[in-house]
């Protein structure tokens, strides 16, 4: 799909921007960044799922986003993001769904925290410990959670808000988070209006 700073869009491209459109006016004029990639979901695990290396990010920049989807969803007795490819569908979702303007401000923001990695520990972000690197992620999850006011009335979400989102998206709707964290029913299938549930059992893939 051409990039979305183009002038001239694909039929296509312009459908789905009609269709994103459209739906924030149903939502009272917000539509999240969740909520339009679920609309376009498939299309970001098409590409996704073509394998490869990510086309937008440089080799530092998947490996760090990566390991942080990773701490973000950690492999326990499920796999974790890493395992999902969650790296190649905010790869995908970035670059082909996200505007340039939080486009550009996804790709600041993990420069960002890259630097700061650096300028804290004196090393690489993907070099640090996992205690290291997890620390840094905790501190700007709560600089963005203290000051979500704020960053919400300007409607310009941080990295780190930015990041989570896809993370949990793209790992939920992999093969892998809806056959192996969540329980998956394929369909069509038939409709049973009343599935029994025991606490504690895991929740439906949607």
């Amino acid at each position: 799909m051409s990039d979305l700073s183009e002038n001239r869009q694909p039929p296509a491209e312009i459908e789905r921007r009609e269709l994103l459109k459209r739906a924030g006016s149903l939502l009272g004029g917000f539509l999240s960044v969740p909520s339009a990639l679920a609309i376009l979901g498939d299309k970001c695990w098409g590409q996704a799922e073509a394998g490869g290396q990510p086309k937008l990010f440089d080799e530092q920049q998947s490996a760090a986003i990566e390991q942080l989807a990773e701490l973000i969803l950690p492999a326990t007795d499920t796999p974790g993001a890493k395992s999902a490819g969650v790296l190649h569908f905010i790869d995908a979702a970035v670059r082909d769904v996200y505007s340039p303007q939080d486009r550009g401000r996804f790709l600041d923001g993990l420069e960002r925290l890259l630097a700061a990695a650096r300028a804290r520990n004196g090393q690489a972000f993907i070099e640090l410990t996992t205690e290291q690197q997890r620390d840094l992620l905790v501190a700007e999850l709560k600089s963005a959670q203290e000051n979500s006011e704020l960053w919400r009335a300007s409607g310009k979400t941080p990295f780190v808000v930015m990041l989570k989102e896809l993370t949990i998206l793209g790992y939920f709707t992999s093969r892998i988070g809806a056959t192996e964290t969540l329980r998956y029913d394929p369909m069509p299938g038939n409709y049973d209006a009343c599935v029994p549930y025991s606490k504690g059992d895991r929740a439906w893939a949607t």
